[in-house]
């Protein structure tokens, strides 16, 4: 007697985004603004599904803040890097405080699951002694 069956097995997606970076700090004059692409910033979907994320960005001081894309669907077990952050500084700034800003990518799959990146906008005085003189501030990882 030969017995013949079937049985199905459903996997439940499951969501896990992460973005791989170090909190960074960046220093800028008042009123900027300062519009840069953050490749060392990877979102990676860790969980068993396609995933999109929506990717939101605040602060705490209420500057005017843009991120691109707002959405991106990533493979699993895949990444993606190049979200462009503008950020404007107001005139007003306070010197030596620093804005968190912080980068949100929360899972279509499942909303209650979100990866977080920060940076620290931190504003100085910015005094150039010469007309055409330039000043090149650097990008700190913490």
């Amino acid at each position: 007697m030969i017995a013949i069956g079937r049985e199905e097995v459903t996997v439940a997606q499951v969501a896990n985004l992460r973005f791989d970076a170090d909190d960074e700090t960046v220093v800028f004059g008042a009123n900027s603004t300062a519009t840069f692409e953050l490749p060392f910033y990877t979102l990676n979907n860790l969980g068993n599904g396609i995933d999109t994320a929506a990717l939101t960005i605040d602060d705490d001081l209420g500057w005017a803040l843009a991120i691109s894309p707002t959405a991106r669907t990533i493979n699993p077990n895949d990444k993606f890097a190049f979200i462009r952050v503008t950020v404007t500084i107001p005139e007003n700034a306070r010197r030596d405080v620093d804005n968190i800003v912080r980068i949100t990518a929360r899972s279509q799959i499942d909303p209650t699951v979100t990866a977080e990146a920060r940076i620290a906008f931190r504003t100085v005085e910015i005094i150039l002694t010469q007309p055409d003189e330039r000043l090149y501030l650097p990008v700190v990882r913490r």
